[in-house]
């Protein structure tokens, strides 16, 4: 049976760390004579500090920035296909250029160059296919690297990997389905490094966001999703990195036959197509070989896609890595998700607890996060367990930006620890609420400068209204986010004109543009989320349906004339939507000066014509000439001057804030 289980949440200081075992030796880096007991330096320059001002010791390499050097630890006994995460803190000394290696050397992962304070690192990979040489060291050094590289506090422990169920599948990292359609973005860049739901086995050797192939070295992916079969099938995979040899790419539905669909012998990216006889197929194979005598090249992406049968449904996956301890012989219990862990998202621990006492357990489950340094956010729900199978979801407030460590709790029967990091892009310390006046909707607005996601907390702070302050000849604008607790229909916002005695801010001069999102699929660099990202401000020709619980910021742009005197404007800005209305005061304090049309500082922007027309598909060359105006009318309006304002030769465009001989 199932049961839901709800609570509030507290704050506490509390640092919770199970005492599950670390694979690597003398993880306080005090014990030993000369060296630090269980580590060895590899060569270059390097120092064992056996005290770094608070009992625990650190590891020290340098180097010129020709050079590579590292701490050893003495092999660790892996297992095949098991996966592993690797932790430690690291910072820098008068350091530049090159990089921190860390991790075995299958599994390699850079970490750029560390900063002057500690800070800490996560990294998970699994282990390689093979069943011989699996007694590998874990390195801790440098490439590259002018300066010095301090780490301390190493642990490597064997984890379990949790993928999100939605709608009785299980989604990885990486993976995502969009109405009938799968699509499967290997996380290369991501916590789980060279690991996914979807990796079958490897051999290949795998070094910070690639595979990298020799002669006879593979990497197999299954694609699967219970209870669904693929209809349809396609691969991509990228080459970042081309030498010699050449990447078989073989696919396979019952790991018998295999079929050869393409091979890559050059750098670039190749989109290649399932044999269609493949099809329907519950699972799918695709295999990665390098071939040839001296095959020498790397990987940077690997993406499948394909059509599924079942219900449509838009679902995202996420993977957390878990090291879990029963503790009650007599109490069972399996962690089936631990939820988005995200401000706004859906949080919650879900557990399956068969309790074989034979009696009810009372018990209450914790959640916890907490920081190295003491700061800690935690979690506790009460909770019975009659005899027998009971699934236990329990919701959880997510912590605020940042890694954290994650621990959830069954009273002295269970816990599970795990790292959890919130990206900046979820930071919920901003923004303010606003009065609606109505339960069906919830109002709160932010500065233009903010990136909203469509699920993010509510803002704690509360206030009167929306603001703006400009200059003459300014525009500026402000965010209101439309939340509402249910499913609202025919919603549209409306701003009229604003006011000052006698004098007034004409409505033209105020618009409404509502935010749209560009679903991202895979992050550009660390600090990304595969998310649906706020980007476009569109025009609002028609009224739109918004979802209950999801953000909808808009976007209302005051552009103040450049004669207007002086003065607070005020007027209101309304939400209209099916059955419910609200109004928000709108007020706009206008400075006493103006900005002039021309620019007095020099700017630097690039812009691109030919990549914006190539973006809107056009071609005819009046087209073109009114699409590149719009947009450098928009930069000028802005008070933006690009560089190379002038795309085609012969164009004589004249617009406002840019010399005609210019």
């Amino acid at each position: 049976m199932s049961k839901v289980i709800s609570g509030a949440a507290t704050l506490a200081v509390l640092f919770c760390v199970a005492a599950f075992g670390n694979l690597l030796p003398n993880s306080g880096l005090t014990e030993g004579d000369k060296t630090p007991a269980g580590w060895s330096l590899s060569g270059g320059q390097g120092e064992w500090i056996r005290d770094r001002g608070d009992g625990m010791g650190c590891l020290k390499v340098s180097g010129g920035g020709e050079d590579s050097n590292a701490w050893l630890s003495s092999p660790v006994e892996l297992l095949p296909n098991r996966v592993y995460r690797l932790t430690f803190g690291a910072r820098g000394e008068d350091t530049s250029g090159g990089t921190v290696v860390s991790g075995p050397v299958f599994a390699n992962v850079d970490i750029g160059v560390p900063g002057r304070e500690w800070a800490f690192h996560h990294n998970v990979f699994a282990a390689p296919s093979r069943k011989e040489g699996l007694a590998v060291p874990v390195r801790l050094g440098q490439w590259h690297l002018k300066g010095s590289a301090f780490f301390f506090r190493p642990r490597l422990e064997e984890v379990e990997p949790v993928h999100r169920g939605i709608g009785g599948l299980l989604l990885g990292e990486g993976e995502r389905i969009e109405a009938s359609r799968y699509f499967f973005e290997a996380p290369f860049d991501s916590e789980c490094r060279n690991h996914s739901r979807a990796l079958a086995g490897f051999t290949a050797r795998f070094n910070t966001g690639r595979w990298c192939f020799g002669p006879g070295q593979g990497v197999t992916y299954r694609h699967a999703l219970a209870g669904r079969r693929f209809l349809s099938g396609q691969v991509e995979v990228t080459c970042g990195y081309y030498v010699s040899g050449r990447l078989q790419v073989e696919v396979s539905a019952d790991m018998k036959e295999w079929i050869a669909v393409g091979a890559i012998t050059n750098s670039g990216t190749q989109k290649l197509a399932l044999p269609a006889e493949m099809f329907p197929a519950e699972a799918v194979r695709v295999r990665l070989r390098g071939a040839g005598k001296s095959c020498d090249l790397q990987i940077h992406a690997y993406g499948f896609e394909g059509d599924v049968d079942g219900t449509p449904l838009r679902a995202k996956g996420n993977t957390r890595y878990v090291v879990a301890e029963s503790l009650l012989p007599r109490l069972r219990v399996k962690l089936l998700g631990l939820g988005d862990a995200l401000p706004g998202g859906d949080n919650f621990a879900g557990l399956r607890v068969r309790n074989q006492t034979g009696e009810a357990f009372e018990s209450e489950v914790r959640v916890v996060f907490a920081r190295p340094e003491g700061e800690a956010l935690t979690n506790s729900v009460p909770v019975s367990l009659p005899a027998g199978a009971t699934d236990v979801r329990v919701p959880y407030e997510a912590p605020d930006v940042g890694s954290w460590e994650m621990t959830v709790e069954l009273g002295d029967a269970f816990r599970a620890r795990g790292g959890v990091t919130v990206p900046d892009f979820y930071d919920a310390s901003y923004g303010e609420r606003l009065p609606s006046g109505n339960p069906q909707m919830v109002l709160w607005r932010a500065s233009s400068g903010w990136k909203i996601p469509r699920a993010r907390a509510l803002p704690r702070q509360i206030t009167g209204g929306l603001t703006l302050r400009l200059a003459g000849n300014e525009s500026e604008a402000v965010q209101l986010v439309v939340k509402p607790s249910e499913v609202l229909s025919n919603v549209m916002v409306k701003a009229g004109s604003l006011v000052c005695g006698k004098h007034g801010i004409p409505a033209g001069n105020v618009s409404v543009l509502r935010v749209g999102y560009v679903p991202v699929a895979q992050k550009t660099d660390s600090t990304g989320v595969v998310a649906d990202w706020p980007d476009p401000l569109l025009p609002q020709d028609a009224p739109v349906t918004l979802e209950a619980g999801v953000n909808q910021p808009y976007w209302i742009r005051v552009e103040a004339p450049a004669d207007l005197p002086a003065g607070i404007y005020r007027g209101e800005v309304t939400v209209e939507a099916e059955g419910v209305k609200s109004a928000v005061p709108l007020s706009v304090e206008v400075f006493g000066f103006a900005l002039p049309d021309m620019m007095t500082c020099e700017t630097a922007f690039g812009f691109s014509a030919a990549r914006a027309l190539r973006y809107h598909g056009v071609t005819e060359p009046s087209d073109r000439r009114v699409v590149t105006d719009k947009y450098l009318r928009a930069l000028a309006d802005n008070h933006i001057s690009p560089y190379n304002p002038a795309p085609m030769d012969g164009w004589s465009v004249k617009w406002k804030g840019l010399p005609q001989d210019g």
